[in-house]
């Protein structure tokens, strides 16, 4: 067992304070045979379910971890981390060509669903006339969607636009106007406090509400057709949780006022990996506690300084690699495939005494990463190191 196999053990098995009114729940569920049995079927149910968020009435099970769940403080929750797949660029060209089976594409939004979100929207932005020139059901490999569509529009003043919809949510996660920037003659030369009310309007045309989003982002972009400038905004919002703002889940707009009209060149919804709302179990000192543990493996040298900020962050394969002494080099044939999914943690920044990171040319040699200064990703739920980073000043 390693150091931080020992550290999360301790945490699992720490004191609880038990409810008053649970104590005579637990006993029956420790010493009587009806207990016992509801005890194993619920376990059980848990098992093949797979619930996420579970209460068990007994404090015998606040130590048991099995191969899918994990228990905190009285709750199961199914394990986060699982040892990395590899893949190659050809199984990726499979999966790309394969298209979406007849299974998967009865969960999915049907084609007349999809063309009637993409009208619907077009339509709100002020477009006349839409009709849908093709649609196309496309197999999304990046683990966003089961799915999406690509969906080709014409209307009476634009011949080219290209919008593409989550098959599984049904939300637009891209539309452009290629024709755009050759339509518009001239442009209104606006502030930026009016850029984002304007953002905020379409926003409201996209079917998003500024509750769930934060502006993060109001740039001016200049760009020249046939020699004549153009001024063409971008907005972007961060969907937020609790205050915590998402890196992998941003709305970007893109438009140019002309005669107080708005045009719409492009808008993105990018999502990188599916956002799990996870609970916040663990403490912030358990996670530094749990960093540390696995700092002490991999270096002897004396930590100096540890920063902690609970943040969104994305699964990723960095500290898993320094466990296994895997290769960092640029090899591209195999790669290691985790879910592409994003989790509330705590992110422990661990800082060593004697070693400056500044002047330090970086190696992909392994001992020499393990020394290096990182960022441990402890997720909030289950205590597990989820990823990592390297860290550069």
């Amino acid at each position: 067992m390693d150091n931080v196999d020992k550290k999360i053990k301790e945490i699992l098995n720490s004191k609880m304070d038990i409810p008053d009114h649970f104590d005579k729940a637990i006993k029956e569920a420790l010493y009587t045979r009806e207990g016992k049995q509801a005890v194993l079927e619920y376990k059980t149910y848990l098992f093949n379910k797979k619930k996420r968020f579970k209460r068990i009435a007994t404090t015998a099970i606040a130590s048991i971890s099995t191969l899918s769940t994990i228990c905190v403080a009285g709750y199961a929750y199914d394990r986060v981390w699982y040892e990395p797949e590899t893949y190659s660029y050809e199984y990726i060209q499979q999966e790309l060509n394969a298209g979406v089976s007849e299974e998967i594409k009865n969960t999915l939004i049907s084609e007349d669903e999809a063309k009637e979100i993409a009208i619907g929207i077009v339509t709100k932005l002020g477009y006349e006339n839409v009709e849908v020139s093709s649609i196309k059901l496309s197999n999304d490999i990046s683990g966003n969607s089961e799915g999406y569509y690509t969906i080709e529009v014409s209307s009476g003043n634009s011949d080219n636009l290209n919008i593409y919809i989550d098959g599984e949510s049904g939300e637009i996660n891209s539309l452009r106007d290629e024709n755009l920037k050759k339509l518009i003659t001239n442009y209104d030369d606006i502030s930026s406090a009016e850029a984002v009310e304007y953002a905020n309007t379409l926003m409201k045309n996209f079917d998003y509400t500024s509750e769930d989003y934060k502006l993060s982002k109001c740039e001016q972009e200049t760009f020249y057709i046939e020699g004549k400038q153009f001024n063409l905004w971008n907005v972007s919002y961060n969907k937020v949780y609790n205050g915590i703002y998402n890196p992998y889940e941003i709305i970007s707009l893109d438009f140019i006022v002309s005669n107080k009209i708005v045009y719409v060149y492009q808008f993105r919804r990018d999502v990188s990996g599916k956002f799990e709302n996870n609970y916040i179990n663990i403490s912030q000192k358990d996670a530094i506690d749990i960093a540390c543990a696995k700092e002490k493996e991999f270096t002897d040298k004396e930590i100096s300084e540890i920063d902690v900020e609970l943040g969104i962050k994305k699964m990723n394969s960095y500290i898993y690699m320094l466990e296994n002494n895997m290769n960092f080099s640029n090899d591209t044939s195999n790669n290691l495939y985790l879910k592409n999914i994003s989790r509330k943690v705590w992110t422990i920044a661990i800082f060593h005494k004697d070693f400056a990171n500044t002047n330090t040319k970086i190696s992909t040699d392994i001992s020499f990463l393990k020394n290096f200064d990182k960022q441990y990703y402890i997720d909030c739920s289950t205590g597990e190191i989820i990823g990592g980073r390297i860290i550069t000043k």
